[in-house]
């Protein structure tokens, strides 16, 4: 028994829908494709039928760069009204632990939901940086104390360094030289993926696990 991840593929043909069903098996989930206003994530812990410490993140860059995950992501105020729905459909779920739900804004001011995550996710380290330690609660939780994550603040921003780099690489391609230096761009106040200065160890390793998979998959 073996765990594969299979990432998301964006089709705009039929015979390019037919090959993507028939590489992920005998079970694949298919979506409309919307050119939402904003991509949302609302990440939490939900402990007794409550949400703790929601925080929301706007992603600005996925990959991949049509239907990924955040490459730069930066948190906002959550918009009237999402923080009773996320909640309404985590108690629905009866979900308990860390999640996120992955949301996108559309015109005449509707939501939707297109992901639902029970698990650790991965802009997780901006989370902790706006103020609201996941982690930490649900070890409190589990340990019978009171889960008091904090508040997430908005405009925190995050980076995750191999996503963007692909991102860059994606638009050098297309020729598209302005979106690559606005990608390649630094900004103050980042939170990385991989990257402390007191802990460098992370990202060169990252690097190397890269370099390994594009090899093996060569």
């Amino acid at each position: 028994m073996t765990v594969r991840q299979r990432p998301t593929r964006f089709v705009a043909r039929e015979a390019d829908l037919r090959e993507a069903v028939g590489a992920a098996g005998p079970h694949a989930l298919v979506q409309r494709f919307e050119r939402p206003l904003a991509h949302l994530s609302c990440g939490g812990l939900a402990v007794d039928g409550r949400v703790h410490g929601l925080v929301v993140a706007r992603f600005r860059r996925t990959w991949p760069v049509r239907s990924g995950a955040a490459a730069f992501a930066e948190t906002v105020e959550p918009p009237d009204g999402l923080a009773a729905r996320v909640a309404a459909l985590v108690g629905a779920l009866q979900w308990r632990g860390i999640f996120e739900l992955e949301v996108l804004v559309l015109d005449g001011g509707r939501t939707c939901a297109i992901d639902f995550n029970p698990r650790v996710f991965g802009w997780l380290a901006l989370a902790i940086a706006s103020g609201a330690d996941l982690p930490g609660a649900w070890l409190d939780s589990l340990l019978g104390r009171d889960p008091a994550p904090g508040q997430g603040r908005a405009g925190m921003r995050y980076r995750w360094e191999d996503g963007d780099v692909c991102n860059a690489a994606w638009h050098l391609r297309r020729g598209e030289l302005r979106e690559v230096a606005r990608v390649l761009r630094p900004a103050r106040g980042v939170t990385h993926a991989h990257f402390r200065l007191s802990d460098p160890g992370p990202l060169p390793a990252r690097a190397l696990w890269v370099l390994r998979r594009r090899g093996d998959r060569r």
